[in-house]
């Protein structure tokens, strides 16, 4: 005669207590209790990814200048706390932003919450003489022969 296979069964259930897939809970309190801890798992993962990896505004020296929709399609200029005249605007590659009367005047530029940001404290490197001899990348298409 065969041996009996040994069940284990968690404690405190009769013998002819079904057990579902999901555990002994499954029949007596439903299945929406299955779907809401996972609903509320889903909804916190998605809570702290968001208080996580949110976007801040930018820190450090970037001051607001103009808000994105005051700007249009020419060069707007406005005065620095320090003194400075910044000229800015958009072109087809993003916007700009420069200091009037400076050797190297573009400036750093952030988009925030509508708001245009520029960082006055570090401008754009000078380019070295070299740099302006040597003839610019060509941009290759892509395409192979």
């Amino acid at each position: 005669m065969p041996r009996r296979r040994p069940r284990f069964r968690p404690p405190g259930f009769k013998p002819w207590t079904r057990i579902g897939a999901l555990g002994p809970f499954r029949g007596r309190l439903g299945l929406p209790w299955v779907i809401a801890p996972l609903v509320l798992g889903v909804v916190l993962l998605a809570f702290g990814w968001l208080l996580v990896f949110r976007s801040h505004p930018p820190g450090g020296t970037f001051v607001p200048v103009a808000t994105l929709s005051s700007i249009g399609p020419g060069v707007r200029t406005t005065a620095l706390p320090d003194g400075r005249v910044v000229s800015y605007g958009r072109s087809d590659t993003g916007f700009f932003a420069q200091v009037r009367g400076a050797p190297c005047n573009l400036l750093p530029v952030a988009v925030y919450g509508g708001r245009l940001y520029v960082d006055p404290s570090h401008p754009t490197p000078c380019p070295s003489p070299s740099d302006l001899t040597r003839a610019p990348p060509t941009v290759s298409s892509g395409v192979s022969g």
